[in-house]
């Protein structure tokens, strides 16, 4: 079945699931994320080699010491990440976060003094390592009368967004509440550590930053000492708590105007409540962070962690008043009749951070807010301050440079955007990027009757091409359609690539 895919532009959405719960390990998951691997030579219970790979977005939250991985009927815990040989790699960065817990702010390097809310909240600092690659150890097998998966709850931060992402829309409410739809934002997601510690000011996992083993925060007294202490000799460095963070592309929902941030957790909690009912989503389907603001507000950002999307956000917003009334119904009906949030209604195994702020009535007073919501606009694609010349002329060019950027193909070398290049005899054209001095030209083409499409303009740009060929250039034309088909484009950027580094 999965020979049928290949080539094809990739839907992910059905076996990206099956591979999150263990039944694909890897599926789709070749670059870009995070891989974790179990060497079944090296273990008496079990025999089987398994590779597991995660976007970032879930691997930040999913591959944590403490946590089990399920995949293969067995059970699976992080030891160690792939730490860099260079010592200078391994700096950790240094994030301030509040401890009060109406305000859990997080505050980027770099950021002092930015955050309205922070002027008046308590805060302390914690070091943070990117996430990485890393190694499984066997755990159990899961048995039979095992009824739900453990899944460590955990205490997920965000920063606030930057203007980078591939467009989306914005609705209203008759409330003048704002919601924006956004494709592929730009975010840094901080695990801070499980959520029971991080409430009582005990941040990080145990990992160190030399060899890069890790313990479970969970670990008895004696267990974490034995680690101190073995590493502190073999490694030269006493290993110290340390968060995990990840810079993520993700689809998302942004929910303005947030007067706290248990406004934030109530109304998000709602909203997946009435989606997982109506569309058959599970827990960790779609997740959710709440975000400090520089005015002293807040604002929720509902995003779907799978690679590229999944859609499950668009069938929402389809169908919103469904999913409002289906919330509704739960809050207002709730089996326990609860004084505030139970697990019959807003309380589940993946919220154990948010719980102490949930109340069920405040929720749907919060959802009846969002009523009646309509498109008002558009948003174009945004690639904030990027180290380019020139500027985009259109929004295919726009989605086309956060393409290179993922790439990692935009630094200072270029590219400079739709650069004039004098080939001589009055020819002159313009690549939509050019890497001056890597010489190396990039072309967008739409393949419209009317544009690249046409036999004329085929015959000009087969000219250019080997004009610039006989300059040393070397020449890529990348047709609109590419940039939209996840296979076509990844091609398309190896390919500039190669040529760039060879």
């Amino acid at each position: 079945m999965i020979r049928a895919y290949r080539g094809k532009t990739q839907d992910t959405y059905t076996l990206s699931v099956l591979a999150l719960e263990g039944f694909l390990p890897g599926y789709g998951m070749t670059q870009g994320g995070c891989r974790f691997e179990f060497h079944g030579a090296d273990s008496k219970s079990a025999s089987r080699d398994l590779s597991l790979g995660r976007g970032l977005a879930q691997g930040v939250r999913e591959f944590v010491p403490g946590n089990l991985i399920y995949a293969m009927g067995e059970r699976f815990k992080v030891v160690s990440y792939r730490m860099s040989p260079k010592p200078e790699d391994r700096t950790a960065e240094r994030f301030e976060i509040g401890v009060d817990p109406d305000a859990p702010f997080l505050r980027l390097p770099g950021q002092a003094g930015k955050l309205g809310v922070a002027a008046a909240t308590p805060h302390a600092s914690v070091d943070a390592i990117p996430m990485s690659d890393g190694s499984l150890d066997h755990a159990s097998r899961i048995t039979d009368d095992e009824s739900m998966r453990f899944a460590l709850p955990v205490d997920l931060h965000a920063s606030q967004l930057e203007n980078v992402h591939n467009g989306g829309a914005t609705y209203t409410a008759p409330t003048g509440l704002q919601l924006q739809l956004l494709r592929q934002q730009k975010l840094r997601l901080v695990n801070l550590g499980p959520a029971n510690l991080s409430r009582q000011g005990e941040w990080g996992y145990p990992i160190c930053t030399v060899c890069g083993a890790a313990r479970s925060s969970m670990s008895s007294d004696a267990e974490k000492l034995l680690f101190v202490e073995t590493h502190q000799k073999s490694c030269g460095q006493v290993p110290v708590p340390r968060a995990l963070y990840a810079d993520v592309r993700v689809d998302g929902l942004r929910l303005r105007g947030q007067a706290s941030m248990a406004d934030a957790a109530n109304l998000c909690e709602a909203l997946l409540l009435g989606a997982r009912d109506l569309l058959d989503m599970g827990e960790r389907d779609l997740t959710w962070v709440g975000i400090a603001q520089d005015d002293g507000a807040w604002e929720a950002f509902v995003y779907d962690p799978m690679p590229g999307g999944s859609g499950v956000l668009d069938e929402i917003l389809d169908r919103w008043e469904q999913v409002l009334d289906g919330a509704t119904e739960r809050l207002h009906g709730c089996p326990e009749a609860c004084a505030t949030a139970c697990y019959e209604c807003l309380k589940n195994h993946s919220n154990a951070f948010h719980q102490p702020y949930l109340d069920r009535v405040k929720a749907a007073d919060l959802l009846a807010t969002w009523r009646g919501l309509k498109v008002q606009n558009t948003i174009e694609p945004a690639t904030g301050d990027m180290p380019t010349k020139g500027q985009p002329h259109h929004s295919k060019e726009q989605v086309f440079l956060l393409a290179l950027q993922e790439a990692g193909l935009v630094g200072d070398d270029g590219p400079e955007l739709n650069a004039k290049l004098d080939l001589g005899d009055g020819i002159v054209t313009s690549p939509d990027a050019l890497y001056r001095n890597k010489k190396v030209a990039v072309y967008l083409d739409g393949m419209s009757a009317g544009l690249h499409g046409n036999p004329k303009t085929q015959q000009t740009d087969a000219m250019t091409n080997r004009i610039l060929k006989m300059e040393g250039y070397h020449v890529h034309r990348i047709p609109w359609s590419a940039l939209s088909d996840p296979t076509g484009k990844k091609q398309h950027m190896e390919a500039i690539g190669h040529s760039l580094h060879g």
